[in-house]
């Protein structure tokens, strides 16, 4: 069976105390630096809606130009073959489609 240790342990030091034994040691310490205060709540919201709208005119500057990653790129713009005369229209050919269903009997 193990014998008890006959060393007395270290006496452990207050928190208030001096240390090394000097007196006032713990009030030459450096103190440490203040803290920055928080910005506003107005700060913070007007600098997340100014860099909200930054990027959203980016976003849409880079759509408005056709290179949208989401869609890619748009389709391409065929020219027409024959240049059209100078004053005259381009005409669209439109047919009307009428469809009808038999009737139940």
């Amino acid at each position: 069976m193990p014998e008890p240790s006959t060393t007395p342990e270290p006496p452990t030091a207050r928190p208030d105390a001096p240390t090394n034994g000097q007196p006032g040691a713990r009030e030459r310490q450096t103190p440490r630096p203040q803290r920055r205060p928080l910005p506003s709540p107005l700060a913070v919201i007007t600098a997340s809606l100014g860099l909200f709208f930054v990027v959203l005119t980016l976003l849409a500057i880079q759509v408005r130009n056709g290179r949208d990653p989401a869609l890619g790129p748009g389709p391409a713009v065929s020219s027409s073959s024959q240049p059209l005369a100078k004053g005259s229209k381009a005409q669209q050919a439109t047919q009307v489609v009428s469809r009808t269903s038999p009737v139940p009997p």
